[in-house]
């Protein structure tokens, strides 16, 4: 489940795979921007999926705290 993760954040954000560790921050990412962002709600959702809440967008911030919320849905 990380490794897909991994794969959806270097795509979405257009970043090597290998720099996307589990402390990766997605605001810390060069290329990060609101579309992106929302690009990447819809990636996450398509991937995994499952329907992130509102609630959670927010906390959208880490690479663990993404894989929490999609642990959790």
């Amino acid at each position: 489940m990380e490794e897909r993760l991994k794969k959806v954040i270097a795509s979405v954000f257009e970043v090597n795979e290998n720099t996307v560790t589990n402390k990766t921050k997605l605001k810390d990412l060069y290329t990060y921007d609101s579309l992106r962002l929302i690009n990447f709600i819809s990636a996450l959702e398509e991937e995994f999926d499952l329907s992130i809440d509102y609630e959670d967008i927010k906390d959208l911030n880490s690479f663990d705290q993404i894989m929490a919320i999609v642990k959790k849905s």
